[in-house]
């Protein structure tokens, strides 16, 4: 049985067109598998990059939407994290502030009243006795503030060991 060359070369032509369908059907199939995965890669580097605002489409049920759905949980999760650190953060400056200014204030108010009594300012002995006892109350309550202060780092130090025990690795 012979192939006349009509045929050969409309057998040709089909197989031509064949393979160029396939090839295009499959390019459609890969470049659709492809997609979500750029979207993800694109978002991680966003997020890596500083924008933890960034979330991705998860456009099917199926692997992609699930991995899609399970990068949106991490973005969120550590947009989270962020935003703890950050507040925890201001609050430890606000601490700091707070606890500068109120261990100031006592000590700038002694200072004031022992430089008055070395200066020779206050010459009576009663206003000299008011001074010693204001400073001696003052005294007191910085002593009772640092030891305030103590006890809250000491309990904050007991919560943090705590709390990377608990915390598993």
């Amino acid at each position: 049985m012979a192939i006349d060359s009509k045929d050969l070369v409309l057998l040709l032509a089909i197989l031509t067109f064949g393979c160029l369908v396939g090839a295009l059907c499959s390019l459609a199939v890969v470049r659709a598998a492809v997609r979500p995965m750029e979207e993800i890669s694109n978002a991680s580097a966003r997020i890596a990059a500083g924008d933890l605002s960034v979330r991705v489409t998860p456009g099917s049920r199926d692997e992609a939407g699930e991995l899609a759905r399970a990068f949106n949980s991490m973005a969120e999760a550590i947009e989270t994290a962020f935003r703890e650190r950050d507040r925890a953060a201001e609050a430890h400056r606000t601490l700091i502030a707070s606890i500068s200014h109120d261990l100031r204030t006592p000590l700038a108010s002694l200072q004031a009243m022992v430089e008055a009594l070395e200066d020779g300012i206050v010459e009576q002995p009663e206003v000299e006795g008011c001074y010693l006892v204001q400073m001696s109350r003052q005294i007191d309550d910085l002593a009772a503030m640092i030891d305030d202060l103590a006890a809250m780092i000491e309990d904050l130090f007991a919560r943090s060991r705590r709390s990377r025990s608990a915390t598993p690795t």
